[in-house]
């Protein structure tokens, strides 16, 4: 088993925007199941996201953000979550301070508020 697991950006080829982050132990493979739309059914925006790149024969830029390593699987686990939780929050206010699209993680983001019925978007407020 891999003994280090690698935090991502997948960035929009067309604006070079950061549209998501995401964590992983094989990044090849993890590239491929974006590219399909495997593993996201309950992220509809990013799914709606990476179709739009499909039909304009394009595919997201994926950028190693780091990595966390350590001999004990738990313990990786554990930090690369926190690690990932802390860049969301990161790009989730650098994006709507500079005025980018938002992020589309929905967990850990806090342009996300959850409900009943799932997550909704938080609306941008933007002043002149």
């Amino acid at each position: 088993m891999s003994e280090h697991t690698t935090i991502y950006a997948l960035i929009d080829p067309r604006t070079d925007d950061v549209r998501y982050i995401g964590q992983t132990v094989d990044l090849p493979n993890r590239e491929q199941s974006h590219l399909t739309c495997k593993k996201v059914p309950d992220n509809p925006r990013l799914m709606q996201w990476l179709q739009e790149l499909r039909d304009s024969n394009l595919k997201p830029e994926t950028k190693v953000i780091g990595t966390v390593e350590s001999q004990d699987s738990l313990m990786r686990l554990h930090m690369a979550g926190a690690c990932e939780k802390r860049i969301i929050k990161w790009y989730s206010h650098y994006n709507r301070h500079y005025e980018k699209k938002p992020l589309l993680n929905i967990a850990g983001n806090p342009d996300y508020k959850r409900t009943r019925k799932g997550y909704h978007l938080r609306p941008h407020v933007i002043v002149d």
